[in-house]
């Protein structure tokens, strides 16, 4: 897969994809001055939320909740100051997800935590407001469902759907993911 990126690059054609490829095979083949060096290329760019979000993303990977919540948080700023809404929102969307999913002893969460539902909540919107696109719905949709959050979770489905009712992947995967998540909490 670095061969390919390289070539493409090579080609002009670019962008954070690639990026992301190279840190994430650094990351599962344990080089680290890899991906200290993707880290370092972005440093100072316009860019440079990717690193926080690829930082958060290796943290959440190694179990490290408050590395992933600090580099979460830096990538989100720096993104929304550079103008990348959208990449924004996607970065707060896995946040929430993690935040969700981390909350329970089992990857689920358990029914009637107040505290979780305010937490995901608060993180969803922020997710939300800063992109709308179908990653940051989906992602929040399913956090939410998870969290007893059903009437949020069941207002974007429906808004998912009905702005894309020819989607593949909106219709055969995050409805149903969502509607099984909602299931679950619900017991």
């Amino acid at each position: 897969e670095e061969a390919e990126c390289d070539a493409a690059s090579e080609r002009g054609m670019g962008g954070e994809i690639f990026q992301e490829i190279r840190f994430e095979a650094a990351f599962l083949r344990g080089h680290r001055a890899k991906m200290s060096r993707i880290v370092e290329w972005l440093r100072g760019r316009n860019d440079e939320y990717l690193a926080f979000g690829f930082l958060a993303e290796e943290a959440s990977a190694l179990g490290q909740w408050r590395k992933a919540r600090e580099f979460s948080k830096k990538a989100v700023d720096l993104a929304e100051k550079s103008g990348a809404h959208e990449i924004a929102g996607v970065i707060a969307a896995h946040q929430t997800f993690r935040i969700a999913f981390w909350s329970g002893e089992r990857g689920f969460p358990s029914s009637g935590e107040n505290g979780l539902k305010m937490v995901v909540r608060t993180h969803g919107n922020r997710a939300l407001s800063s992109g709308k696109g179908v990653r940051v719905m989906a992602l929040c949709a399913v956090a939410q469902a998870a969290s007893g959050l059903t009437d949020e979770a069941l207002r974007i489905v429906k808004e998912l759907g009905t702005s894309r009712p020819k989607d593949t992947m909106i219709n055969d995967v995050w409805i149903p993911t969502v509607l099984s998540a909602v299931d679950l909490h619900a017991k």
